[in-house]
C-alpha cells in the first residue's frame, strides 16, 4: 500500500463488507483495513455506511509517545482515539492529550462547536493518522 492515505472510512461492526462494496461502487479501492477502518490512497468520498469519514488524513512517523502527543496537540486541542492495535502505546499517548469531556447529546441538540480530530496508530513506533472536522464527533454510534 502507498504511504499516502487519501481517505479513511470507519465501518460499523459487522458492516465492513457492506462499506467496502459501497466504496467499490463509488470507484474507491480499499487497500488495507486497520480494525474497522478502511484505508485507501484515493481521496475520501461520501458513503452512508461509514460511521466516520477521515478527510485528508495525515501520516506522521513518531519516535516516542511524547512526540506523538506533542504532534497532535500542535495541530489542535481535542482528539478521539480509534485503537485497533498497539493498545498500550495508544493509551499512553491518549493520557498525554487534554481530556475531551463530551456529554451525550439528546435529540434535537446541536453538536459541539469545537473541532474534534480522530487518530490511530498501528506500529510500535506510532504512525498516526488524523483528521479534524468542526462540529461533529468522530465515530458516533447511534443509541436506540
Amino acid at each position: 500500500m502507498s504511504t499516502t492515505i487519501g481517505g479513511a472510512w470507519l465501518a460499523a461492526e459487522g458492516l465492513e463488507d457492506t462499506l467496502a462494496e459501497d466504496l467499490s461502487r463509488r470507484g474507491v479501492t480499499v487497500e488495507r483495513w486497520h480494525g474497522q477502518l478502511a484505508l485507501s490512497s484515493q481521496p475520501a468520498v461520501y458513503s452512508p455506511w461509514a460511521l466516520d469519514i477521515w478527510l485528508e488524513p495525515e501520516c506522521v512517523a513518531i519516535a516516542s509517545i511524547r512526540e506523538a502527543a506533542d504532534t497532535l496537540r500542535a495541530r489542535q486541542r481535542n482528539w478521539s482515539l480509534y485503537a485497533a492495535t498497539c493498545f498500550g502505546r495508544a493509551r499512553l499517548v491518549e493520557e498525554r492529550l487534554p481530556p475531551v469531556k463530551a456529554a451525550p447529546l439528546v435529540f434535537p441538540a446541536l453538536p459541539p462547536s469545537s473541532p474534534l480530530g480522530a487518530w490511530t496508530c498501528w506500529t510500535p513506533k506510532p504512525c498516526c493518522f488524523r483528521h479534524a472536522k468542526p462540529a461533529r464527533s468522530p465515530m458516533v454510534r447511534p443509541v436506540l
